[in-house]
């Protein structure tokens, strides 16, 4: 098994017109290509497909045409890392059946002829039905073999939140990454984990050396779910917050006015005493998914930190980095990423979490640490 030894940022930008099946949310609109975003899409022109196979409809076959230039278009992007805007249609049909060589030979002469026509006459019609009966179980066939039946899935999550005293919360200090304390876990935040862990059933954990990781672990194990004993990484700690850490954000306010006002607008500063910055985290993570991801032939569990899931994610979703600060990444909900035996490393959310992950788009930056 090959993978890219590197991990290219995405800037890809879903284009307009998906159909309705997809239903992402208006933020994630602006945000790279997910592998669910195309079956989605996939399973949506399937249902076309057999409503033209009766109805032989005009606007619908137009319809089904889009959507199959949007496909091609998407599945470029997403396997490429690039910006679904770049090259004629012609390019990218050409670059698809590269990637998708199944009877890449014969759909490619069938769609060159459907285009070439420029007008969807019953004949017309007849061929991009035709087109369709072999063009969509090759795309299912070799879809499934890269990103559901033959990928390598992954889970990273959130570790629980720190327990602080009655007179401090999480809002007004930065954390000491020497606490241990966390919440109890509630049932509500552990089913949708838990159901990912059974879907998966990881064969190797990776954890954050940091306490409250390790006793979230000791919660979760407690309250049912199975998995390995951990394989601690230190790429997989929270961010180093350097003389902020422990400190209100009060003191960091008055005895650092300039690197505090930086950071709260999201210019991601290093910290003052050695800290890091979000570029820092984003170097160790990506290198964490080179060495220990890519190499590993088993499905596996992470747990780590906000800064960490924050960097990987917003530069694997294309954001810009004062962005990713913004992501809301609640704890211990299930992230999913996934290996393709071709195509590398890439993200792939369940559309309900990701729906919560961009609730803090607009107005101040959150203060949240963990």
């Amino acid at each position: 098994m090959s993978f890219p030894s590197a991990l290219p940022s995405l800037s890809t930008t879903i284009p307009p017109g998906r159909s309705p099946a997809s239903a992402p949310s208006p933020l994630s609109l602006a945000i790279a290509v997910q592998p669910h975003h195309l079956w989605h899409q996939f399973l949506w022109l399937n249902q076309l497909r057999d409503s033209l196979l009766t109805s032989h409809d005009t606007g619908l076959a137009e319809s089904l045409l889009r959507g199959v230039k949007e496909l091609l278009t998407e599945f470029v992007a997403l396997v490429e890392r690039g910006s679904t805007e770049v090259g004629s249609f012609t390019s990218i049909q050409q670059r698809y059946f590269v990637l998708m060589p199944l009877e890449a030979e014969h759909l490619s002469h069938q769609l060159g002829g459907i285009q070439n026509s420029g007008i969807l006459g019953s004949s017309e019609i007849s061929l991009l039905v035709a087109f369709l009966q072999r063009f969509l179980p090759s795309f299912r066939t070799q879809f499934r073999t890269e990103f559901r039946d033959g990928a390598i899935r992954h889970i990273f999550f959130r570790a629980a939140p720190m327990a602080m005293p009655d007179s401090q919360s999480p809002e007004e200090y930065f954390v000491d990454s020497g606490s241990t304390d966390i919440e109890p876990i509630a049932d509500t935040q552990l089913s949708a984990l838990a159901a990912a862990f059974y879907s998966i059933n990881p064969q190797r954990l990776y954890s954050s050396p940091h306490g409250r990781a390790l006793n979230t672990l000791r919660l979760l194990r407690s309250a049912g779910l199975s998995f390995p004993e951990p394989d601690t990484d230190a790429r997989l700690s929270s961010q180093n917050l350097g003389e902020w850490e422990g400190k209100s954000f009060s003191i960091v306010k008055e005895l650092y006015p300039r690197a505090w006002k930086a950071w709260l607008s999201g210019m991601d500063p290093r910290l003052p005493g050695g800290g890091e910055n979000y570029q820092d985290i984003s170097i160790r993570a990506e290198e964490f998914i080179r060495n220990t991801i890519l190499s590993n032939p088993y499905s596996s569990a992470i747990i780590t930190h906000e800064a960490v899931l924050a960097s990987l994610l917003g530069s694997q979703l294309g954001l810009e980095r004062p962005q990713w600060a913004r992501l809301c990444l609640p704890h211990l909900a299930p992230i999913e990423v996934l290996v393709s035996p071709r195509f590398g490393f890439f993200v792939d959310i369940d559309p309900q979490i990701e729906a919560n992950f961009f609730q803090n788009f607009t107005g101040p930056r959150p203060l949240e640490f963990d």
